[in-house]
């Protein structure tokens, strides 16, 4: 294929979503840099795998019990209003932590200060509740139809070069400076998000005479199963988040634990990850790609296959290359289940059927909390290396047992 063919910014040329990359530049680095260090700085303050668990089950109850309500909002009001309001209270949380660690009470001298953590991750849980389905419901109302996938490649890619950055600059400065100087830069960073993604353009949504939320959640539901596709293909999903989550959550325990690599080296590992990751979404920007069901399947194996390596492994390059391989499978497999729901979902149930995705992250969150407890009994290794395996197994009984499913493009 001729370099000149590649389509890799073609939806770019849209005015309005250059303006959206430009808004969610400071969400993208801010949130990729906190979803590291603050689960660093709760292990540095007890040492407890049980304790990570708690946190992920803090940020996962708001988005379980939230997020369809939040797929309502997302269809009836404006989504650059919303998306405001997501990142102020994301703005909210990291604040929050930058005060109590600059006023000496979040530390280990205070027995228990942990609990501001918790709660500040709660907050996250909620703004994640309506941040999660709102980033991916917006982007056809940016592009043309036939823009759409590449827009949510680049989507990815622009939060992966954070993510690949991010991290890395975090556990540099936790190493560096301090937590402090982590969480105020953090702070910044939201609220640069909140005035960029004022100047995303308004599309009004007119919601009068529509049904009572709970009926409109119900009818969603409905929608969804009378089309087994797509419940199928959010069934994977789920399953994959449920693998991957856990998997994050811990992976502070593997860098300090066992890989003994610190901060800065657990930075590494995830921009080694959003490396992995920003490759596969480059190739799904650049190019026309077919066959999107399979490749979400194949996907979810090698998550399963890379992660249970990685759970063994105690050598940091040998960890490092498997990161890429897990950013790959991850984001391939988020990527293809996104662009496949947006391709074939109604556009008035769309911001209720990607709700569902955010809701998997919510139940995922369940899972990493029961992961914590499990890790203390029987090990980390044990714990995140068998649940891979069993998303590998489950993936390719998917891929054969399901042939409609293979078939959708």
């Amino acid at each position: 294929m001729r370099l000149n063919n590649l389509r890799t910014f073609d939806s770019l040329k849209i005015p309005a979503l250059r303006i959206y990359f430009l808004g969610m530049a400071g969400q993208w680095a801010a949130s990729s840099m906190q979803s590291v260090v603050q689960y660093l700085l709760l292990f540095r303050l007890t040492g407890s795998t049980a304790i990570l668990g708690i946190m992920a089950l803090a940020s996962a109850i708001p988005q379980v019990l939230l997020v369809l309500f939040a797929g309502v909002l997302i269809d009836r009001f404006p989504k650059k209003t919303l998306l405001q309001i997501g990142q102020a209270a994301s703005a909210l949380t990291s604040i929050t932590i930058a005060i109590f660690l600059i006023a000496g009470y979040l530390s280990s001298a205070h027995t228990g200060s942990w609990w501001i953590l918790i709660v500040t991750s709660a907050v996250q849980g909620m703004a994640n509740a309506l941040l999660g389905p709102l980033r991916q419901a917006i982007i056809p109302e940016l592009v043309d139809k036939d823009n759409v996938g590449n827009a949510t490649a680049l989507n990815v890619i622009g939060m992966n070069i954070f993510q690949l950055v991010s991290p890395a600059f975090g556990g540099f400065l936790v190493d560096k400076v301090n937590f402090e100087a982590v969480f105020f830069t953090i702070s910044g960073l939201y609220l640069l998000a909140i005035f960029l993604t004022n100047f995303i353009p308004v599309r009004e949504v007119s919601f009068s005479g529509r049904r009572r939320v709970i009926a409109e959640m119900v009818e969603g539901f409905r929608y969804i199963r009378k089309n087994l596709m797509i419940l199928w293909i959010l069934i994977f999903t789920l399953l994959c988040v449920m693998v991957v989550l856990p998997f994050n959550s811990m992976i502070s325990v593997f860098s300090d634990r066992i890989l003994k690599v610190g901060a800065t080296g657990l930075g590494l590992l995830q921009g080694f990850s959003a490396g992995g990751s920003f490759i596969v979404a480059l190739c799904i920007a650049s190019l026309a790609i077919k066959k999107r069901s399979t490749i979400m399947l194949s996907a979810g194996i090698l998550i399963g296959l890379a992660q249970a390596a990685f759970a063994f492994s105690t050598s940091f390059p040998l960890s490092l290359l498997l990161m890429v391989l897990i950013g790959m499978g991850t984001i391939g497999q988020a990527i293809m289940a996104t662009i496949l729901l947006q391709t074939i979902t109604d556009t008035a149930y769309l911001g209720r059927v990607l709700s569902i995705i955010t809701l998997s992250t919510g139940i995922g969150g369940l899972v990493a909390f029961g992961s914590g407890f499990i890790a203390e009994a029987i090990g980390i290794q044990w714990t995140i290396g068998g649940v891979s395996l069993l998303l590998a197994v489950a993936s390719i009984l998917i891929l054969f047992i399901v042939p409609k499913l293979r078939r959708i493009d």
